[in-house]
């Protein structure tokens, strides 16, 4: 497992300096990087490390999300709230329809399996999205309307409702009296839950610094256990601990404005190595022998659902304050998917489904198509579509709509 992680650390390191060097997007390069060191093609990696995989990612996505959560302001987000909600439900529901009725009435998956199949495909991925919305906040990139926070912020609640939506579909595929009807009444529970908790938390974190006195280590370490806390209690009772992650960040910035920077200083210092491990690791879970034999089916149901996307980020943005290239950067910044895919592609499979191999393909395939397109689009896009707007508190409190 040592050499595991030395060859994480070593070849990340290496992979992210040669890529900025060429002006590529580092990710793409880890994630080829895991690629290459994984069970699919070299199989450099311990076995035993992988079987870790998952809650390493999650681990290094709380510190990004963390990170999030401490750049959020209670004047900006009350002017986005609206903007966030639509343009995270919109372009999913539209996608996962597309998928649907794709994967339905023209593959010929059952019910059952286009619905699973859909919202694995819907999902964006807050572990991709999220890194590059903070880098152009911190540059004032597009934050004159708020847009990487509208961004960020709907990329967490557009993957809870695909996660949701999948899970009804998965019980269906286990359970035949399933209640649907109550999976989807309780989708805005779950989410405003999610929240309800990391405000909890976070409100109770800042009364244990106040209360006693503690080392600035020990602080941040009370921070990251309490989102850890956050997602462990998410996972138990079915809430949006993504979402709760969010919130303590947040709860910090507002309440002890003091102690964010430095907070947030030091979830950058994780974060660098956080990011290694992470991309790396969603890199070992593509199999791409798995989607040679449905790359013809797979190439249409991804492009049609990115092209639904798009115009659910058209209609969503529709009447705000957003100019036309603002909306293209929006609806492209909404295309990387990886992290869902990875981890629920070979569910259906799991399950027994009878187009189950086929489903993990075409996941697969989506990851290997949005990751590249979606990096260099947010990365040229930045610079072609959007204004730069270097911190007046005025432009950052715009009304968008």
């Amino acid at each position: 497992m040592l050499k595991s992680i030395v060859l994480i650390v070593a070849c990340g390191v290496v992979i992210k300096q040669l890529l900025k060097a060429l002006r590529i997007p580092p990710l793409l390069g880890l994630i080829a990087g895991g690629l290459l060191l994984g069970p699919y093609v070299g199989n450099i990696l311990d076995a035993d490390f992988l079987k870790f995989s998952p809650e390493i990612r999650l681990l290094a996505l709380v510190m990004i999300l963390l990170r999030a959560g401490l750049g959020l302001n209670f004047n900006i987000l009350k002017r986005i709230v609206f903007s966030v909600l639509k343009i995270s439900l919109l372009p999913c529901l539209l996608e996962a329809a597309t998928v649907f009725m794709i994967s339905f009435y023209w593959i010929g998956l059952n019910l059952v399996e286009a619905g699973m199949l859909s919202f694995i495909i819907a999902a964006v991925s807050p572990a991709l999205i999220v890194p590059s919305m903070l880098d152009l906040r911190e540059q004032g990139i597009g934050m004159n309307k708020g847009i990487p926070l509208i961004i960020l912020a709907g990329a967490s609640v557009d993957n809870v409702l695909a996660v949701t939506l999948f899970s009804v579909f998965s019980a269906m595929a286990v359970s035949a009296r399933h209640l649907i009807v109550l999976d989807l009444v309780l989708i805005p529970v779950k989410i405003a839950g999610g929240i309800l908790l990391g405000l909890l938390i976070g409100l109770l974190l800042i009364k244990v610094f106040t209360k006693f006195s503690l080392q600035k280590t020990d602080e941040i370490a009370l921070v990251i256990c309490g989102a850890i806390f956050a997602v462990l209690i998410g996972e138990a009772v079915s809430l949006a601990g993504l979402l709760a992650v969010m919130a303590i960040g947040f709860v910090l910035a507002e309440k002890s404005r003091h102690r964010s920077a430095l907070f947030n200083g030091s979830m950058l210092q994780i974060w660098l190595i956080a990011e290694l491990f992470l991309f790396i690791l969603i890199g070992t879970e593509i199999n791409i022998a798995a989607m040679l034999g449905s790359i013809g089916p797979g190439l249409i149901i991804v492009v049609s659902g990115l092209t639904a996307r798009t115009a659910g980020v058209f209609l969503a943005t529709a009447g705000s304050a957003l100019t036309v290239p603002e909306r293209l950067f929006c609806a492209i910044s909404f295309w990387p998917k990886a992290t869902v895919q990875a981890a629920l592609g070979g569910l259906p499979l799991a399950l027994g489904m009878p187009h189950g191999e086929a489903a993990l393909a075409i996941a697969v395939l989506a990851i290997i198509i949005t990751t590249p397109i979606g990096a260099w689009g947010i990365k040229l896009g930045a610079a072609r579509l959007l204004d730069r707007s270097p911190g007046s508190e005025a432009a950052k409190t715009q009304h968008v709509g």
